[in-house]
Order: structure tokens, then C-alpha cells, then sequence
């Protein structure tokens, strides 16, 4: 018996991404991007911060600056948050949904494709496909993500 290695075609990330919903996707993609504006902001707090130090006469206390950047970091953790909730809980809806497809589609199979295919290899198959949807699909739609955003 020989292996067959192929990669994903297109179809089946936009059917994943169908799955996990378009609003839940749409939320992942505007989260991502505020969060990345957030790293910048807080960069550009941090050195408009640093030049207030050095003058002789600062127009505000440390406790300001430390405040505002306080506030945007906590917008920053509570947006990571939304954005590992919203991804954790679409990756489980649509592999749920695919799960239930793909069980329902071999258990409609018609009775010779049980009588020639080993139980084992059912199985095997089935789990490993459910494994990869679970672990590697969600990572590497982050990863595409990340690369955009």
C-alpha cells in the first residue's frame, strides 16, 4: 500500500474559514490589525515619553505617561484575549462541523468499502484527518494572519 502525501488544496481553507464563520473571521482580522496598530502606538508613546524627559522643564509628570501607557496596554492584553477567545472558538466550531461532515459521510458509505478497508485504517485516517483540522489548520491560518497583519 503506498502513502499518498499531498498538500491542502484552496477548497478546503475556505471551507474551514466558511465554517468558522465570516463574522468570527472578520472580528480575527480587524482584532489582529487594532492589535498591531497598538504595538506601533506604543512604541511612539514610549519615544514621545523619552524626548519629554529630556527637557529641562517637562510639560507633564511620569505618572501621566505611565498612565496613558498603562491604558493602551491593557486595551492591548484585552484585544489578545478577544483575538485567542474568537479563534479558539471558531477552530472548535468548524472543526466540529467538519467532524460531524466527515463521520456522517463514512458512515453513508455503502457496505463494500467496509468489508475491503481494515477497521484500523478507518480510523487511523479519521483521527488523523480530525487531528490535523484541530492543530495544524488553526496554526497555520495565524500564521498566515500574522504575515498580513
Amino acid at each position: 500500500e503506498e502513502r499518498v502525501k499531498r498538500s491542502a488544496s484552496r477548497a478546503v481553507y475556505v471551507s474551514y474559514l466558511r465554517r468558522v464563520g465570516l463574522l468570527v473571521v472578520a472580528l480575527i482580522f480587524v482584532v489582529t490589525g487594532v492589535s498591531s496598530a497598538l504595538r506601533i502606538v506604543i512604541n511612539a508613546w514610549m519615544i514621545n515619553w523619552t524626548s519629554e524627559m529630556n527637557v529641562v522643564s517637562p510639560s507633564h509628570t511620569s505618572g501621566y505617561y505611565l498612565a496613558i501607557l498603562f491604558s493602551i496596554m491593557v486595551c492591548s492584553v484585552v484585544l489578545s484575549f478577544v483575538q485567542a477567545l474568537s479563534v479558539g472558538l471558531g477552530g472548535l466550531r468548524a472543526s466540529s462541523s467538519l467532524h460531524d461532515s466527515s463521520l456522517s459521510r463514512v458512515l453513508g458509505s455503502p457496505q463494500t468499502f467496509f468489508d475491503t478497508t481494515p477497521v484500523g485504517r478507518i480510523l487511523s485516517r479519521f483521527t488523523n484527518d480530525q487531528e490535523l483540522l484541530d492543530k495544524e489548520l488553526p496554526a497555520t491560518m495565524a500564521d498566515v494572519l500574522h504575515c498580513f497583519c
